[in-house]
């Protein structure tokens, strides 16, 4: 019975932590595009710093997101952003509220717009940019996507119920 309790806790656990946030996909589709533009000051191969701490990457980022992404978005995208600048490229995620005083609606329409063609150009850019609509809209979709069927897959490892836990560990150990 202990077994079966302790799976019953790690099937819960295991639950939590792969429980979709559809409030952070808005930050990830625009993280999921800028890493296709290179930006002066890019460092060849350092995904995490280029996102994280380049200064014309995260403007462009935070420029985005303050025209596309709910404050709500923006707080939870900031926080999951945040935690993978840390655990995967051990730096710190240049906050939103640092460059909030820049993104002025003067300062955002003199950013040159970016297209879902613009990703694959070799052009290094030397400002800040903002997505285009489309291009926000197609990176967003990708992130959702991606997320929808990771969530299915887990569903299909983990068993939905304690009793086709309980009925799985019957069969498999009487």
């Amino acid at each position: 019975m202990k077994a079966i309790s302790s799976l019953l806790i790690i099937q819960l656990l295991w639950r939590a932590a792969s429980a979709d946030r559809t409030d952070v996909y808005c930050i990830d589709g625009i993280r999921t595009s800028l890493a296709g533009i290179v930006f002066d000051g890019t460092i060849p191969g350092d995904y995490w710093t280029n996102i994280c701490t380049n200064n014309l990457s995260v403007t462009s980022m935070w420029a985005a997101a303050n025209v596309y992404c709910s404050d709500h978005e923006i707080t939870a995208g900031e926080e999951m952003l945040g935690g993978y600048c840390k655990e995967y490229g051990l730096v710190t995620l240049i906050p939103y509220n640092d460059i909030l005083p820049t993104l002025t609606k003067k300062f955002i329409n003199s950013l040159p717009i970016v297209e879902f063609e613009d990703t694959d150009s070799p052009v290094i850019w030397n400002s800040s940019i903002l997505m285009s609509a489309q291009l926000f809209t197609a990176s967003k979709r990708t992130v959702v996507r991606w997320h929808t069927a990771h969530r299915e897959r887990h569903k299909l490892i983990m068993p939905q119920s304690a009793f086709a836990m309980s009925y799985i560990l019957d069969s498999r150990y009487g």
